[in-house]
């Protein structure tokens, strides 16, 4: 596909200013145009939504209350077209990541802003919804809007003749000293070998809206698992399951051949990592946060935080408050921590949201580094690059009652 016209993308890594770009251009355009009007979507779609109604179709409505009509109707029949307006009457807030990221940029095209921004939202989509969406851009001669990404995974959404540039004058010098990742060879090894098995397991929010049905699958320490799905089909939600975040009915989870009721022991046998990083952040400092602090703690476990605080860059700023960082540092705390609490098993959503191929790299070698000292891990990510460098078995979920391939 060609989006040459409508859509620009701004190369650059993390803290090469991009993010400085859009506030700046944004502040400036405000500013000197009233008449016209310029929008940025950032890294979490979640705080781009009102709160003022409870229904995404009122959201839509209101959103598109000023629209041209032909944008509005262009718009609709694109949700209509990816089986969207079966969330009309949900709570935009129970909506999964990527199905609040669709609401988020349809929302704001219908403000028909002469400029939008999006900072690293669309990377939390999957292909059966990035590829509509670009195709709509494309195709939809109501859209008039320019749009400039910056989006560390756009190379994979098969775009040729991309338009793209770098904001190098926009360059900035940070309070903080933001170190680059690095793999240590440092971590424990673990002898036990928990083997968890899902059994005939079906789940839903209400007894009318079942996320997936009779799921039956073993998952085998030593392994990473990609966990595979469009979507809302109930990755997150298997994830909140096997943490013991949500409760399912006995006998459908299993440690080794024995029923296992994660509900009564949360992240007891498995820690998780949430796509958004600020569900699991609550600490006033980094190191903290990493591991809490407490009195006469054993030299192992100050090994360990200042291990992890060390691989993800965070030693020179683990005094500072986990709020005052830019969404990529905050997540690489949450990831930090998750892999700190030294579980068993490893539940890791949307690892790489944010985050450039430098540190994705650094990721995979973890990964590899942890399943070979005997742990488990089971990962949700729309990430090509990410598992084109893993050896993952793949398990897929569906929707409702399909169950899982």
């Amino acid at each position: 596909m060609n989006l040459n016209d409508k859509l620009i993308f701004l190369k650059g890594n993390n803290f090469s200013g991009r993010t400085s770009y859009f506030l700046n251009n944004l502040k400036n355009s405000n500013e000197n145009d009233q008449s016209e009007t310029t929008l940025i979507i950032k890294e979490l779609p979640v705080n781009n939504i009102t709160g003022i109604f409870s229904s995404v179709i009122e959201e839509l409505n209101l959103h598109g209350s000023s629209t041209d009509m032909v944008l509005k109707d262009n718009i609709f029949e694109f949700l209509y077209q990816i089986g969207f307006d079966e969330h009309f009457a949900k709570n935009p807030f129970s909506l999964s990541g990527g199905e609040q990221t669709i609401l988020v940029l349809v929302c704001n095209l219908l403000l028909q802003p002469k400029v939008l921004f999006i900072d690293t939202t669309i990377e939390q989509l999957n292909e059966t919804w990035y590829r509509p969406f670009f195709d709509f851009i494309n195709n939809c001669n109501t859209v008039f809007s320019k749009i400039i990404v910056a989006d560390n995974r756009y190379k994979e959404y098969g775009i040729v003749e991309l338009n793209e540039f770098e904001a190098t004058k926009e360059k900035i010098e940070y309070d903080n000293n933001f170190e680059l990742p690095k793999l240590l060879n440092d971590l424990t090894k673990n002898d036990n070998r928990q083997t968890i098995s899902v059994k005939n397991l079906s789940f839903g929010y209400s007894k009318n809206n079942s996320i997936f049905k009779n799921i039956n699958f073993d998952f085998e320490i030593g392994n990473i698992y990609h966990l595979k799905g469009k979507n809302g089909a109930g990755k997150s939600t298997l994830a909140k399951i096997l943490t013991g975040v949500l409760k399912v009915p006995e006998q459908a989870l299993f440690v080794n051949g024995k029923i296992y009721n994660s509900f009564k022991k949360p992240g007891s046998l498995c820690g998780y990592s949430f796509q958004n990083p600020d569900e699991q952040i609550f600490s006033e400092t980094i190191e903290n946060e990493v591991l809490p602090l407490i009195k006469n703690e054993q030299s192992e476990y100050t090994k360990r935080r200042n291990l992890y605080l060390e691989m993800f860059g965070l030693q020179n700023i683990k005094k500072k408050h986990p709020a005052e960082m830019p969404f990529v540092i905050r997540k690489r705390i949450a990831l930090a921590s998750t892999l700190a609490m030294e579980r068993q098993w490893y539940i890791i959503d949307e690892p790489t949201l944010g985050q450039d191929n430098n540190f994705v790299c650094f990721f995979a070698d973890l990964l590899h580094l942890l399943c070979h000292n005997g742990k488990g891990i089971i990962l949700i990510t729309h990430c090509k690059f990410l598992i084109q460098k893993l050896n993952c078995i793949e398990f897929v979920l569906k929707h409702e009652n399909h169950g899982y391939k």
